[in-house]
């Protein structure tokens, strides 16, 4: 008191003064850290803007080939439950433990160590990839417009444009970055809406020209022209046809059951990134209430807009034919377009000119959109919607680049990755993270030579079957979180009035979610082991991200300290 100190107080001061020399001081980087800023509308519209893209308007082409309308939208559906299982189990968990370290600290925690570092590195694999496999998907989207000679030495500026953009907007705050997903994914969303409403309209008598209604024509076999195949499946499991009408391959039940099954593997490339709420709600505002609305308004969007527009795409094209996205594009020539019967169309003016491209390159004239508007003779319409396609791609890459850049930040403050990439700038920016994920784009310079486009394919197929391998992690860790709970129900319990969010039907829909996952990982390439369908790049293809996934897992337990614990001391 007053003027005197005592020797107390002076040995007080003087471990005070210790203590904060050795705590980061301002200005240093390691001071700042993420921050939350995202509200429930930036959560889900940047989980959406990564799903929605390339995987519904231009793959699903490679669905209808395989298994006809109604057997994809079949293929779909089933896909769709599997997703929706697993992301309303992990939403419980994440809802009651809103960790920065993401899923990967989640099954650190729940499973063990290795087991989150896995799952860590596999996701940000995949979604590391994502971003230069997104902007590959559109330039080949410009090469719809022949003046532009795509692939050429003008591609390369196409994709600069596009990765500058990328990693722009994930260098802006996390709060300016998610309004601008946040509109790119709405103008999206609006698209896809007035792109049903125009396939109702065709169907039923709209066009250049005023046509009979189209209705279910292209799902009845009965009224199949000479040479054309239709009906509500491919008449056999025929990979290898390319237009022909699917006649040599597995029919009866076991064909039609391959070929949902196909689908689906197909479909989980569409589904991708519907996780990447749980990735966001580090930097969410309240992520106990906003998390799970996050994840179900999420979810209702994608259901309606995916299954409505696979259902009334399916209507209006027939899918048989040859210049749909096929699933082995063989190497070849081009083939005019009349050396193949377009009998199915309701007009044929717009297939002056196309070509069937047989080389293994893609463009938006082999989307089942532009081939549904050209069928009812509006060109500009079609040339128009490949264009606004070709926005896509990079805005879902922005959405890419962030899952991946806030997957290694959170691998980093985990310890499961070097403390460089925990960087933040003063705004809560991991710099550091963005910048080393974005500089993984360069490999989509790749799109620039055509023969090295096959080999990037098949390296962005390893990271969309990555995807199953990160659904069926979630389910597992959910699954042990469940039973811990069982075990400890002094601690908390799912009846509590405080737990913030049950999700329904457990453990039911944990095991669902498990059961289907798994089913996709281990399929993932089944169909090169059918008779005369080897093919040593597609096998490594699919289950390279098992394999990734694996190399982790028991290097971690090989050189890192990992157990698994018991239910009860979880």
């Amino acid at each position: 008191t007053g003027r005197t100190t005592s020797p107390i107080m002076c040995e007080y001061q003087k471990i005070k003064k210790t203590l904060a020399s050795k705590l980061p001081q301002p200005g240093q980087n390691d001071v700042y850290h993420v921050q939350r800023k995202l509200h429930v509308r930036h959560l889900q519209m940047i989980a959406i803007g990564a799903s929605l893209g390339v995987g519904l308007f231009l793959t699903s082409g490679k669905a209808f080939t395989v298994a006809g309308p109604f057997g994809t939208l079949l293929g779909f559906l089933l896909c769709a439950s599997i997703v929706l299982a697993t992301m309303l189990s992990f939403t419980e968990i994440s809802t009651l433990i809103p960790i920065s370290s993401g899923f990967s600290g989640l099954a650190s925690r729940f499973v063990e160590d290795a087991f989150g570092f896995a799952l860590g590195w596999s996701y940000w694999f995949s979604f590391v990839i994502a971003l230069p496999n997104q902007i590959v998907a559109s330039t080949f989207m410009l090469s719809y417009y022949e003046h532009l000679n795509v692939p050429s030495g003008s591609t390369a500026g196409f994709v600069t444009l596009f990765l500058f953009f990328a990693v722009f907007v994930n260098l802006l705050d996390v709060r300016i970055l998610g309004e601008i997903l946040y509109g790119s994914t709405f103008f999206k969303i609006l698209i896809t809406v007035m792109m049903m409403i125009a396939m109702i309209a065709l169907n039923a008598g709209a066009g250049t020209h005023r046509h009979s209604r189209v209705g279910f024509r292209y799902w009845d076999s009965s009224k199949s022209p000479e040479g054309l195949t239709y009906g509500l499946f491919r008449p056999t499991f025929d990979l290898g046809d390319k237009g022909s009408g699917s006649l040599d391959g597995i029919g009866g039940s076991k064909g039609r059951f391959l070929a949902v099954l196909v689908v689906m593997l197909i479909s989980s490339f569409a589904f991708s990134g519907v996780e990447l709420a749980f990735v966001a709600s580090g930097e969410a505002v309240n992520p106990r209430k906003t998390l799970p609305s996050a994840t179900k308004r999420t979810f209702i969007i994608i259901i309606i807009l995916y299954l409505f527009s696979i259902f009334l795409v399916g209507l209006n094209i027939y899918s048989g034919d040859p210049r749909l996205l096929r699933y082995y594009a063989s190497p070849g020539k081009d083939v005019t377009i009349d050396d193949y019967g377009t009998k199915w169309q309701v007009e044929t003016s717009c297939n002056k000119n196309l070509v069937v491209n047989l080389d293994g390159a893609i463009n938006g004239s082999q989307s089942p959109w532009v081939l549904a508007l050209q069928s009812f003779g509006l060109c500009t319409f079609s040339s128009v919607f490949n264009g606004i396609l070709i926005f896509f791609g990079p805005s879902a890459g922005c959405s890419s680049l962030y899952a991946s850049s806030r997957t290694l930040y959170s691998m980093s403050i985990q310890g499961k990755a070097p403390e460089l990439f925990r960087r933040c700038s003063k705004k809560g920016i991991p710099y550091v993270s963005v910048l080393f994920c974005g500089a993984f784009g360069v490999t989509s310079y790749l799109s620039v030579s055509k023969e090295s486009v096959e080999n990037f394919q098949a390296l962005a197929n390893i990271s969309s079957a990555s995807i199953c391998i990160i659904w069926m992690g979630l389910n597992i860790s959910f699954l042990r979180f469940y039973y811990a709970l069982k075990k400890r129900p002094d601690i908390i319990s799912r009846d509590d009035p405080s737990f913030p969010y049950r999700s329904p039907f457990q453990p039911y829909l944990a095991f669902y979610g498990l059961l289907g996952s798994t089913i996709l990982v281990l399929f993932m390439g089944f169909t090169t082991f059918l008779h005369g369908l080897w093919n040593t790049k597609v096998f490594f293809s699919a289950y390279g991200g098992l394999m990734f996934f694996t190399v982790c897992y028991l290097g971690y337990k090989t050189f890192g300290t990992s157990k698994i614990q018991r239910l009860d001391q979880l």
